[in-house]
C-alpha cells in the first residue's frame, strides 16, 4: 500500500513541476469561490444560475492560474493584484486617520501632485509646503 502511495506522490510531484501552483492571489480567489458558492444556495429568483455560474468559472480560474506553466504572466497578474491591494489598504488606513485626528488636524490634497496633506486646526492663515512636489500653498486652518 505505501508503495503504490508513494509512486502517486511522485508521479503527482512529476506532473506539477515547473507549474506556478498557488499565491496570494489564488488564496484570495478561493476565498471569493466559496463566498459565491454559498451564495448560489440563497434562494434568491434572479441571482440563482448568476452565483452557480460566477463561481464555477472562478474555480476555472484557480485551477488555470495553479497549472499554469507561463509564471511570467501569473507574477504579473499577482503584482497587479498586490498593487491593487496596497491602494485599497492605504485608503482604508488614510480614512482611518481622518477618522481618529479630526478634532486636531485638518486634511488636503497638494494641488499640484495630489499628496495628502495634514495640517493642525486652529492655527489660522498658514504657508504649507508640500513634501513630495515642493508646491507651496495659503491654507486656513
Amino acid at each position: 500500500m505505501r508503495y503504490y502511495l508513494n509512486k502517486l506522490i511522485n508521479s503527482l510531484n512529476r506532473f506539477m513541476y515547473g507549474r506556478y501552483k498557488g499565491d496570494e492571489l489564488n488564496r484570495f480567489l478561493i476565498i471569493v469561490y466559496f463566498v459565491f458558492y454559498i451564495l448560489s444556495f440563497i434562494p434568491i429568483p434572479f441571482f440563482l444560475g448568476f452565483f452557480q455560474l460566477l463561481s464555477t468559472l472562478i474555480f476555472v480560474l484557480i485551477l488555470f492560474r495553479a497549472l499554469s506553466k507561463n509564471i511570467y504572466s501569473r507574477q504579473q497578474e499577482l503584482y497587479k493584484y498586490l498593487n491593487l491591494k496596497n491602494k485599497v489598504k492605504s485608503s482604508i488606513n488614510l480614512q482611518k486617520q481622518k477618522q481618529q485626528y479630526r478634532k486636531t488636524h485638518l486634511y488636503f490634497k497638494c494641488r499640484n501632485c495630489k499628496a495628502n496633506l495634514r495640517v493642525p486646526k486652529g492655527k489660522g492663515k498658514i504657508e504649507v509646503t508640500c513634501p513630495k512636489c515642493k508646491h507651496t500653498m495659503i491654507k486656513h486652518s
